[in-house]
């Protein structure tokens, strides 16, 4: 990497940086390069690599803009880059290696949250289920109780809920079926955080949307039939998260124990020259590297065990 790629990508959010202020009192210049910047940081929203990113950011349940990620991670890479700068003295050092620690964070915990917007999907879809069999309950038509779900109390806590009720009511009132208005609502729910239709990403939801359209066809008995699935539904998310639980700490002890030794180990070379210089020899690299990978292999031999998450 450049030494001029660091300060460039500093540069960049520093700019971008002004568009974090709005309202503010400012000279007609600094409005002017603030509302630069926002077009700026909208520009880049719009590139195509820039929205995977932001299909990454909602599949992890994180509600920013890729721009305002960057520049979230500019903020902490600020005290990363005077850390390094008080220990090492060198300035490109300090911002090339907080940016590249920032950037490996932020990919990291993406990676570490990445089911998060599924798993707002699968507690939509109970949330949905409830809200519309109540509504049949006290009477009303497939329609007229997807029209009432938008007021129900317990939908109204869940965005997304709201927002798959919402777009329902919306292609209703253009003219569409109610079976088939309610479905593409929640496609396009689920497309916009970026899961595939698959049997895990939507599961729910997709029994949700045939449940609801034979509620739109036939009307005979479909308030019990989405309770019965409300309740499967939650049964489900239960034994998900007590797998979840029970799974936790095998996971963790599969990553602590290698990490415990890779430390143990970076002690016992950097005590002793001798020890360092062993290590530093053809044959000492090579076990190390051995080592290492038997140690990575493990962790992801204990992960694929311990999934819980089938997609």
């Amino acid at each position: 990497m450049s030494t001029w790629q660091p300060l460039a990508r500093a540069l960049a959010g520093a700019l971008l940086l002004t568009a974090l202020v709005d309202g503010v009192p400012w000279t007609a210049g600094f409005r002017r390069a603030a509302v630069a910047s926002r077009r700026a940081a909208a520009a880049y929203d719009r590139r195509p690599r820039t929205r995977r990113l932001a299909l990454r950011l909602r599949c992890a349940g994180i509600s920013l803009s890729p721009s305002r990620w960057r520049r979230a991670q500019l903020l902490a890479s600020l005290p990363v880059a005077a850390a390094i700068l008080v220990i090492t003295g060198s300035a490109v050092a300090a911002a090339g290696g907080a940016l590249s620690l920032v950037r490996v964070g932020g990919r990291l915990l993406l990676r570490l949250r990445r089911r998060r917007g599924a798993d707002a999907l699968e507690r939509a879809a109970l949330v949905v289920a409830r809200a519309i069999a109540a509504e049949i309950a006290g009477g009303c038509g497939a329609a007229v109780a997807l029209a009432g779900a938008v007021g129900n109390g317990v939908a109204r806590e869940d965005p997304l809920a709201q927002q798959i009720l919402s777009i329902g009511v919306a292609r209703i009132a253009l003219g569409e079926a109610a079976g088939f208005a309610f479905a593409n609502a929640i496609a396009s729910v689920v497309a916009d955080h970026g899961e595939r239709r698959g049997p895990q990403s939507g599961n729910g939801l997709d029994r949700l949307a045939v449940t609801y359209a034979i509620a739109a066809e036939a009307g005979v008995g479909t308030g019990q039939a989405l309770r019965r699935l409300a309740t499967a539904l939650e049964d489900e998310q239960q034994a998900t998260d007590s797998a979840r639980a029970r799974m936790a700490e095998a996971r963790l002890v599969a990553a602590a124990v290698p990490a415990l030794a890779a430390l143990v180990a970076i002690a016992l070379v950097t005590s002793s020259p001798t020890t360092l210089q062993a290590a530093l020899t053809p044959l000492g690299s090579t076990l190390l590297a051995a080592c290492a990978l038997v140690a990575t292999i493990g962790v992801l031999i204990v992960r694929r065990l311990t999934v819980t998450d089938h997609r």
